[in-house]
């Protein structure tokens, strides 16, 4: 209750206090952090969001090796992106696999496979490119981090500057460490009791997982080329076809390295002193010197904590108030650095390169609704306008998964490519987010123009993105009608329902499907039939089941061009335009050994199942004796077959009378002379038939039941 307690507080301290009573400068420099010792998960940052460069004690990259376990010495952008040749040509198209989640259609998603061949290689390179790119190490020219003693370094955040005290083998140093807030530009000055050397080097990416993207062992994949001017170094990288200029400049009595240092450049100065500023990709202006990126700087952090909203926890008595405090005021610091740029945030920011430095569209609301929330949406703003980039792609993975509107991916890069993903790729919880941050940045608005702005940004792709969640839950056939009349009569509340052929009072092809068991063989003609239903056209209806209750007004037992055809047979076609319904009236009994493998099994079922003459579309479940409700290969059937995986226990499926194929090893093993007849008899319910009695092999077997059915209206 305390914590709730403090929170509160701390909201009345932000809304009951006058904001120019707080002193700003004071709250955020009380918590800057400062460092008495070397700390490699301890590594500090500046950056503008588009742009970060993080440093180790010595106030630069000296020892990014030593950080890589640590807190990374990152140089990253939202614009620094390498892919490794695609030298077997892999296609998006080569890593989707079909499902069918009974919903009526086929579904393609982007995943990633276990079996080896070149649909898994796909998967593989499309998932590891494109990755983020560590853009270059500026550091001092020392080689040994256990001689780094009496730091005292601090990160200041009102100045966005890092400023870096240490003495190394006895001599003493003083670095400032600046980010220009318009470019991927840094001013660094050092000064020193003797010579100082700075060393520029250039790694090839690792294309892992989840590491520093530094591989400092590969030698000739990547080439570093550098012209010298006056005060100036041209760098040209080329790591494969990615490719970027780098540029330092400096000031005073500096001079190129006499040693060639592999992959980079080194600089020298005797007087131990250097002002430098490396700017990494194309500069549309000329460098800045580094007071001037010093002041730019100052200017730009002073403002961003002048502005929006601060909270002084020094009045509060409870013991967490400090660092309570000390979390809003890093996280805003450290959230503003890495996670503000043109693109969504990565989950690590520009930091470290978790998840190959590709973004999770999820996260963007965990980063950047505090931007909106605490008066810097126009940051929030700025990433929010990828997403027009991006739909495009979304609408075409809606498409062909069969739904309306646009499907946000959830796992990709700045060209919104969808990374493959046996997760990923399923889930939709970064859906919402585009609608309530869109909501945020239009509340945020505080003059008519300015909301019809944000209307007119983003008010199509809200609409397409709530499209496609209604596509998916479907009014009908997903079960949205009856909830929201559920709900409503629950909440003494009135249920909106929007789907035509309710809102009409007609009948709706889906949610008879739906009821009957029935397989719509093509969603084109199930919303062919409504809408002809709804323009008061003639649609035809037969059945080869028998039929009960009253077959509604509107369908017709005479001559029609589009008519619905409940029927196994895939060849049948009453009508010029014939919607075939396909019984789901089988159910598969399964028995195997323990650790039976998920491809085996598969395979034993596909063929089964083809011998029996029964399409896949006809079944409604497999079942088993519950024994066997956690067996891995058949969870994995289940899944893939997007069916009910039904568990009985022995006693049940013994309570069947009949004669079956039995084995007294499998009843002293399960405690059922016949698994898969028994279980498919039981899960076929009252009246059903076995059409395939018990066939067995290697470890695995398989029996089918038939149902008795009928098709009901009403």
């Amino acid at each position: 209750m305390k914590k709730y307690l403090l929170l509160l507080l701390a909201l009345a301290l932000y809304v009951g206090v006058d904001a120019t009573s707080i002193d700003r400068k004071a709250v955020v420099s009380r918590n800057n952090p400062h460092l008495t010792a070397v700390d490699t998960l301890g590594a500090l940052t500046v950056g503008n969001g588009h742009f970060a460069f993080t440093v180790d004690a010595t106030g630069l990259q000296t020892f990014p090796q030593a950080y890589s376990k640590g807190m990374p010495l990152g140089t990253m952008s939202d614009w620094g992106w390498h892919s490794f040749p695609n030298t077997e040509g892999y296609k998006p198209e080569e890593a989707l696999r079909v499902r069918d989640f009974g919903r009526g259609h086929e579904e393609l998603y982007a995943c990633e496979f276990r079996e080896p061949g070149r649909q898994r290689d796909a998967a593989n390179y499309l998932r590891q490119n494109p990755h983020r790119l560590h853009l270059g190490c500026l550091g001092l020219n020392l080689t040994n981090l256990s001689k780094v003693k009496d730091v005292d370094q601090t990160l200041d955040l009102w100045n966005g500057l890092i400023d870096s005290r240490f003495n190394y083998n006895g001599q003493r140093y003083h670095v400032q460490t600046v980010c220009s807030p318009d470019a991927a530009e840094v001013g660094v000055r050092v000064e020193s009791d003797g010579p100082v050397s700075l060393r520029f080097q250039v790694p090839y990416p690792t294309g892992k997982h989840s590491d520093d993207g530094c591989d400092w062992g590969v030698d000739r994949k990547h080439t570093v080329l550098v012209r010298y001017e006056k005060n100036c170094a041209h760098v040209k990288v080329s790591i494969d076809d990615t490719k970027y200029p780098v540029t330092i400049q400096w000031k005073g009595n500096v001079e190129p390295g006499k040693r060639m240092l592999h992959h980079g450049l080194t600089l020298w100065s005797d007087e131990g002193k250097m002002e430098a500023v490396i700017a990494y990709g194309k500069m549309n202006r000329p460098l800045r010197s580094f007071s001037e990126c010093r002041k730019a700087a100052s200017r730009f952090w002073n403002a961003y904590w002048k502005k929006g909203g601060i909270v002084d926890f020094s009045h509060v008595s409870d013991s967490r108030a400090r660092e309570l405090e000390r979390r809003v005021v890093l996280s805003q610091y450290l959230l503003a650095v890495n996670d503000g740029g043109d693109t969504p945030p990565q989950e690590t920011g520009l930091t470290y390169n978790s998840w190959f430095g590709k973004f999770h569209l999820e996260m963007i609301w965990w980063h950047q609704a505090q931007f909106a929330l605490w008066g810097h949406p126009e940051i929030l703003e700025r990433s929010l306008l990828w997403f027009q980039t991006a739909a495009q792609m979304g609408r075409e993975i809606a498409r062909r998964q069969g739904f309306d509107g646009i499907r946000w991916m959830k796992m990709t890069s700045p060209d919104a490519a969808e990374a493959p993903s046996n997760v990923g790729s399923y889930l939709i919880w970064q859906q919402p987010h585009l609608i309530y941050l869109a909501e945020l940045l239009y509340r945020c608005q505080t003059t008519d123009n300015g909301r019809q702005r944000i209307v007119d940004t983003f008010g199509s792709l809200v609409d397409e993105t709530a499209r496609f969640v209604v596509s998916l839950l479907s009014g009908h056939i997903g079960g949205a009608n009856e909830l929201a009349a559920f709900l409503a009569a629950d909440l003494g509340a009135e249920p909106v329902v929007t789907t035509a052929t309710d809102l009409n009072g007609l009948f709706a092809v889906d949610v008879f499907a739906e009821k009957n068991h029935l397989y719509i063989e093509s969603m084109g003609l199930a919303k062919a039939v409504s809408a002809a239903l709804l323009a008061g056209e003639p649609v035809g209806f037969c059945s080869d089941l028998p039929v009960k209750g009253a077959v509604p007004p509107e369908l017709t037992a005479g001559a029609a061009d589009l008519g619905v055809c409940v029927t196994a047979d895939p060849e049948k076609a009453p009508y010029a335009k014939t919607l075939r319904l396909i019984p789901r009236r089988y159910a598969a009994g399964l028995g195997c050994r323990r650790g039976k493998d998920s491809g085996e099994m598969a395979r034993f079922f596909a063929e089964k199942l083809s011998e029996s003459g029964v399409d896949p579309r006809t079944l409604r479940c497999i079942a088993s004796v519950d024994l066997k409700r956690d067996e891995p290969c058949l969870l994995a059937l289940a899944e893939q077959s997007a069916l009910p995986f039904l568990t009985y226990s022995a006693e049940d499926l013994n309570a069947l009378p009949g004669e079956f194929s039995g084995s007294d090893f499998v009843k002293g093993v399960t405690g059922v002379d016949c698994v898969s007849e028994r279980s498919a008899l039981l899960a076929a319910g009252d009246g059903a038939a076995l059409v395939r009695k018990k066939t067995a092999g290697e470890g695995m077997t398989f029996a089918l039941a038939e149902m008795k059915e009928d098709v009901c209206f009403g």
